[in-house]
Formats: structure tokens, C-alpha cells, sequence
């Protein structure tokens, strides 16, 4: 029975965790350059302004 226990609040904790960035397009947020690292803060993340490269936002957590 503790093993179910823990497992049920390993679960529970890791789903808070894990949460993506809420999605509020019309406030800035902050996104990072996948090539040359570049950290912008923008209401969107297109295109990196240095390099040309896809941005990603940083509050989203990479799995």
C-alpha cells in the first residue's frame, strides 16, 4: 500500500510540474534562439532577429 501511495503522489507532483506556458498571446513573453541562443522578449517568436533561426518560447518545457 505505500508503494501505491507514492506512486499516486509521484504522479500528482510531476503533473504540476510539467505544465506548458499558459497561452496569453497578448502579453510578451520570452523566447530563445534553438541556434545562437539569442533570448528575446516578444509577443510572438517567429524568427531569431541575430541568425535567422526558429525561437522557442522559454516557458514551455523541452521533453
Amino acid at each position: 500500500m505505500p508503494i501505491l501511495i507514492s506512486l499516486l503522489f509521484l504522479s500528482a507532483v510531476t503533473d504540476l510540474s510539467m505544465k506548458d506556458a499558459p497561452y496569453t498571446p497578448d502579453e510578451e513573453s520570452t523566447y530563445e534562439c534553438f541556434d545562437c541562443g539569442t533570448v528575446v522578449h516578444a509577443t510572438t517568436g517567429t524568427t531569431c532577429p541575430d541568425c535567422g533561426s526558429d525561437m522557442r518560447n522559454r516557458g514551455t518545457p523541452i521533453e
